[in-house]
């Protein structure tokens, strides 16, 4: 040892760092400081010759260098630093406390058995080189760093460690380079500050914990491995013309990841990362500098089990979890986002609450093996459904009114799909959903440009399609849509002013349902109200359509378009029931049946019953209506547009029933099919507003008819005349009445298919009677109403009086016979006056007279009687009151006249006036 010294002629420091570098115990120099407080001080190169074995001693491998209160001058290099060859031995370990380092510390590419540095300084003349660097080293134990100043850059590149990383409290003014470092115990990070992170690549066998650390740039874990994550409280700072930001792009973590209480001044990205079991991040926010780079990128992403967001506040920034998968949950909870996407997105079951998206939601293709449910989001305000309308114009304007902001839910695959709370203020697309339910509750839907704020075209939902105390402000699309039932329970539609949603508020054509079809009222509610029509064209429904409480109204633009209909079933077919209305006698407390616009059931099948009931259809008329040519009854037919019920080519294999319900307009029957008219054998039609030619039924065929109201019966119950073996005269004047509502008192039009319909249904009911009263109305309402000349309604007046149209042979006899009558009076008076002479002197005078021979053989000279061919008129012995002229003419006159009777009264016998079956 003596000879040792001798030979070095080292320093007093220098020779006490070496005998506790021997005997294997700490180098304290605290009480070595000189007056001036500074620290004794050793050469590097002393330090590194130490650590190299180069003093030509027996090895110390495995020993330990522990400096206390140092100065370590021109910092300290070394590089290679190894075992003995044997392996016997493991590289030396260090520990240095309160140490001062005026020069880099190299110890790349060596073999340490553990490294221990407590409130240290590290100088490096430049902040983009090494201060610290284990570059490719294997460290046997563990590596902390507690409360120390490294002024540069602090290298971990490829190191190995065997045992603890930890970091506390340390102030790096360059960036922490652990780029394919691996650890195979914990990683612990904590309270720290660092210009940036590169931790790509690493391969960290157990967690890694960030917490309290402030980055001035990026933190990356680029494909690194690590068994769990947790990164909380930590803070990216503004750095002047840059961007921090959080990577965790194609990371591998074999368990969880925790991010919490995070300040981004960048992206955070985590683009095809992999997460064995959970990703939860909450409490996230971004600096005001990042506006554009505000975003949280997650595309890719696979989790094992469930993935939480919640309290991230970025309001001008997005959140992408495009191609997400998950196995379990997905959370998204109090968010303030401009956009959020989960495009494609795959999960077991997703919740997303009380967020609010001001730009884009897209979350198309999204799938979920079970519940996807969105409670109060919105990209506006979020007003109360009840109540008054919201302002709809203004949730719009505060959303920005951009056509490029909106709310994307096509394609999504899960087994329920819910919105509750919900208010978005540019629209909302779920077209093509696919799945078990489709639930809509207390949600509103709005846009300043879109026709048709919310669209469900193409969804097929296994259960239930249902909207629950939803308003919007245009139309609602669901087209071609499929589900076993759709229910619509205070749903509020007001339509755009002047837009094509003024015309439609509901816009269901081509839609398929397995069950029922409801639109209803919710307790203490008005029920549900349509500025606009309703179009279920084409409707395939297997059950009942039931309108319970609804208010539609079709405005004058609709109008000018061809569409004024509250209600459009053109060519739908209806498996069971169609009411509109309760079913019930009595209304129920807050239902309301309003159909401001046509009810259109142009060539529909309703396989059950059509029920009218509490309710009223009002048809929306032209602002010029008062125009004569406009409001005629022609132009009305013709042109269809001042219908408030049409039925036209319709067919009813059940009822049609007519309870308490009000028209103001034409009801349009022609060319339907009615099983049954539950009527009141017609009185109701009268009872419902209509006027003299409101009544359409041109066409129309059924299979019976309600009898009228029977005293004594309760008014609600009725009677199928078919069902009664006759028909009193009374019950056919009620039909009668019915037929004559088709004909308008100022412009009638005949028509004679309803009568030859009621005709037919009184034959096949067996009331021959019934039949001809109604065939004989016929012939009248043709005379009076059919267009015919003068001359046609003249011969049917005649039939009319002396045959009844051929249904009276009885009234054509006595008709015959009065008219003998009066010829054998008139015959009997000339006779009297002796003014029937023989006409010839070789008859024998007086020749005998038969007077009603006479009046029979003048009144149908085609038979030789042998009275009127042998007497003649002797102008002579006329009496006062006749003159010669005139008997000649009224003979001529009676001989016609009977004529006409006589023929009347055999086609009459004969039946060849009567109308044929």
């Amino acid at each position: 040892m003596n000879k040792l010294a001798n030979e070095w002629r080292h320093s007093r420091i220098e020779r006490l760092v070496f005998e506790a570098w021997w005997r294997g115990s700490p180098a304290d120099f605290k009480n070595e400081h000189d007056f001036s407080g500074a620290r004794p001080a050793v050469s590097g190169n002393f330090l590194a010759d130490l650590l190299a074995g180069r003093f030509g001693l027996p090895s110390a491998a495995g020993g330990i260098l522990w400096l206390r209160d140092l100065c370590i001058l021109d910092g300290l290099s070394v590089a290679g630093i190894r075992g003995d060859a044997s392996g016997t031995a493991k590289g030396p370990r260090l520990r240095f406390e309160n140490c001062v380092f005026e020069g880099p510390v190299q110890l790349s590419g060596s073999e340490l058995d553990g490294v221990r540095m407590f409130d240290c300084q590290l100088r490096s003349n430049d902040i983009v080189a090494d201060a610290l660097s284990f570059d490719r080293s294997t460290i046997q134990d563990a590596l902390i760093i507690e409360r120390c100043e490294i002024d540069g850059i602090f290298g971990l590149d490829r190191t190995h460690l065997c045992g603890l990383l930890r970091l506390s409290k340390l102030e790096v003014s360059g960036t922490a380079d652990m780029r394919a470092l691996r650890c195979d115990e914990r990683v612990e990070i904590e309270n720290c500050s660092f210009a940036s992170m590169n931790l790509s690549r690493a391969d960290l066998r157990r967690n890694l914990s960030v917490f309290e650390t402030r980055f001035r740039g990026q933190l990356s874990l680029f494909k690194a491995s690590v068994d769990d994550l947790h990164i909380d409280n930590c803070r990216f700072a503004q750095v002047t013309g840059g961007l921090s930001g959080l990577s965790l792009s194609q990371i591998d973590c074999r368990r969880s990841i925790f991010v919490e209480r995070i300040l981004l001044n960048g992206p955070f990205l985590a683009v095809g990362a992999k997460i064995g079991r959970t990703l939860t991040v909450n409490r996230f926010a971004f600096q005001p500098a990042a506006r554009s780079h505000s975003y949280l990128d997650f595309k890719g992403t696979r989790v094992g089990q469930d993935v939480t967001f919640s309290d991230l506040n970025a309001p001008s920034g997005a959140l992408y979890l495009e191609d997400l998968s998950l196995g379990a949950m997905l959370v998204l909870a109090r968010l303030k986002l401009r956009m959020l996407t989960l495009i494609r997105a795959v999960t077991g079951s997703a919740s997303i609450t009380d967020c609010r998206i001001s730009g884009v939601f897209d979350m198309a293709f999204a799938k979920a093996e079970f519940i996807i449910a969105l409670e109060r989001i919105s990209n506006g305000g979020m007003p109360h459904i009840s109540g008054t309308a919201p302002d709809y114009a203004k949730l719009a304007a505060d959303a920005g009114g951009d056509a490029y902001f909106y709310t994307y839910a096509g394609g999504v695959r899960a087994a329920s799909l819910k919105f509750r709370d919900c208010c978005f203020s540019e629209g909302l697309n779920v077209d093509s959903f696919v799945g078990n339910q489709l639930i809509f509750e207390r949600t509103i839907i709005c846009s300043l440009v879109l026709n048709f704020p919310l669209s469900l075209q193409n969804a097929h939902c296994k259960n239930v399609l249902q909207l629950n105390l939803v308003g919007c402000n245009g139309g609602i699309s669901c087209g071609y849509a499929d589900c076993e039932s759709l229910e619509l329970i205070e749903v509020k539609v007001a339509g755009h002013n002047g837009g094509s949603a003024d015309a439609v508020a509901l816009g269901a054509g081509d839609m398929s349902v397995r069950k029922h079809i409801l639109f209803g009222s919710a307790p203490g509610g008005d029920g549900c109200s349509f500025e606009g029509g309703v179009l279920l064209d084409r409707l395939q429904l297997a059950r009942d359509l039931l309108f319970y409480s609804i208010r539609c109204r079709s405005g004058y633009y609709a109008l000018s378009k061809g569409l004024a209909v509250s209600v459009s079933l053109v060519r739908a077919h209806i498996g069971g029931d169609l009411a509109m209305g309760q079913k019930t006698a009595s209304p129920v407390d807050g239902d309301t049946i309003e159909f401001d616009g046509c009810v259109r059931l142009s060539a529909a099948r309703i396989e059950g019953d059509l029920v009218l009931s509490n309710g009223a259809a009002r048809a929306i008329r032209p602002a010029n209506d008062q125009d004569s040519s406009l409001s005629s009854q022609r132009y009305r037919r013709v042109h269809s547009y001042d219908r408030a019920l049409s039925l036209t080519d319709g067919r009813i294999e059940g009822s049609l029933t007519i309870r308490n319900f009000r028209f103001d307009g034409m009801v349009d029957l022609g060319g339907a099919h009615i099983q049954r008219v539950l009527d009141r054998g017609g009185a109701v039609w009268t009872r419902s507003g209509l006027k003299q030619g409101d009544l359409v039924l041109d066409g129309l065929t059924y299979g019976s008819l309600a009898a009228p109201d029977v005293p004594g019966e309760e008014n609600d119950d009725y009677q199928i005349a078919g069902n009664r073996h006759s028909v009193s005269k009374s019950e056919v004047d009620e039909r009668l009445q019915w037929l004559d509502m088709q004909f308008d008192a100022d412009e009638p039009e005949f028509r004679s298919q309803p009568f030859e319909q009621l005709a037919h249904y009184f034959s096949g009911e067996g009331d021959e009677r019934a039949r001809r009263m109604v065939l004989i109305s016929k012939r009248e309402m043709q005379r009076k109403h059919g267009g015919v000349s003068l001359l046609e309604r003249g011969l049917g007046w005649l039939l009319k009086a002396t045959s009844n149209y051929g249904y009276s042979p009885a009234r054509a006899i006595l008709c015959l016979s009065v008219w003998f009558g009066i010829g054998t009076l008139f015959a009997w008076l000339l006779g009297s006056a002796g003014a029937i002479q023989p006409n010839s002197t070789d008859l024998v005078s007086p020749y005998p007279v038969n007077y009603f021979v006479l009046a029979v053989d003048a009144a149908i000279p085609i038979i030789d009687l042998e009275q009127d061919s042998m007497l003649t008129i002797d102008p002579v012995s006329l009496p006062w009151w006749a003159s010669e002229n005139g008997v000649l003419i009224g003979k001529a006159l009676y001989e016609i006249i009977g004529m006409l009777l006589l023929s009347v009264t055999v086609l009459t016998l004969t039946g060849s006036l009567r109308e044929k079956e």
